[in-house]
């Protein structure tokens, strides 16, 4: 696996002196979708054409990005799923290749279309998987439809108890969000914050990537207010994450980069304090996007 991984990085490197940065995504996109054995459809669903990827054979999985993500921020991670699993990895409307239809959207929204997609394919025993703000929109579906859940497994995800202070939380309180670049300089400092060390991206596609992000930044805007509560410089999620899992009975699993500068890891801890029965992995040198940097399924999953 290492091999190959390290194969296409040869090859992304030869082509980005030769290609636009748009076609180096998607050639990147290409080799790991093949790689992971997954495809990409579309499906109608109340007024969108909600894009996702679906592969493999076994238990459904379902993989929710966070905010300002897409469905192919799980490319490594479904490698490996799929080989056991039967993946679904979803690109909520506003991010990745599914459009929105309203001006922003909130979890309870999200949450909603997730649960319309689920019917409308007749998915049942679902692992769920959700990062970041992903993890907020999970936890709010276990706790509304349990049903058809199995098990629930949260890396870095939105919402904890505690409010721990980060780099995103500081710069908030002073009027900056780093997650809404307004420049291709301010998106490669948002990279700089999401890793704890940034993977090799050739720097058209990291141009390419910025510049399709900015074009969206007022639906950014208004569904960051809208999913994460923002006012008066502060995130204020209400029900809390804590209280969400507190009120689901099956397995949870929560992952967090110690290095997470987006979210604190101690948000995770005190998860962990208030519901001993959450199986949580705190990875050392790992930042936010351990989805990427460490691919590290839970063992019992």
């Amino acid at each position: 696996m290492k091999k190959l991984i390290a194969m296409g990085i040869v090859i992304l490197i030869i082509l980005s002196f030769q290609i636009s940065g748009k076609k180096i995504y998607q050639l990147n996109n290409f080799i790991e979708y093949k790689m992971a054995n997954v495809a990409v459809s579309k499906i109608k669903l109340k007024g969108h054409d909600l894009s996702y990827y679906h592969g493999g054979i076994g238990e459904v999985v379902i993989l929710l990005h966070g905010f300002g993500g897409s469905k192919e921020n799980w490319n490594q991670m479904s490698i490996e799923l799929t080989k056991h699993h039967q993946v679904y990895a979803l690109d909520l409307p506003g991010f990745g290749e599914t459009s929105p239809n309203k001006q922003s959207y909130n979890i309870q929204d999200y949450r909603d279309i997730v649960i319309d997609f689920i019917k409308a394919l007749d998915l049942k025993n679902i692992k769920l998987v959700g990062h970041s703000t992903g993890g907020l929109i999970a936890s709010s579906i276990a706790m509304s439809f349990p049903e058809y859940i199995s098990k629930l497994w949260l890396i870095s995800p939105l919402g904890a108890d505690g409010n721990f202070e980060s780099v995103m939380t500081k710069k908030l309180k002073v009027g900056e969000n780093i997650l809404i670049p307004n420049t291709i300089d301010e998106f490669e400092n948002l990279l700089s914050q999401l890793f704890y060390k940034v993977p090799f991206i050739p720097s058209k596609v990291i141009r390419f990537v910025a510049k399709r992000s900015i074009k969206s930044n007022l639906f950014l805007e208004r569904t960051f207010t809208a999913t994460h509560g923002f006012r008066d410089g502060r995130v204020n999620i209400l029900p809390s994450l804590n209280y969400m899992l507190g009120h689901f009975s099956k397995e949870i699993y929560l992952t967090w980069g110690k290095e997470d500068r987006i979210l604190n890891y101690r948000g995770g801890v005190k998860i962990k304090k208030d519901l001993p029965q959450v199986h949580f992995n705190l990875q050392e040198g790992v930042g936010h996007m351990s989805l990427i940097e460490k691919v590290e399924l839970p063992p019992s999953f």
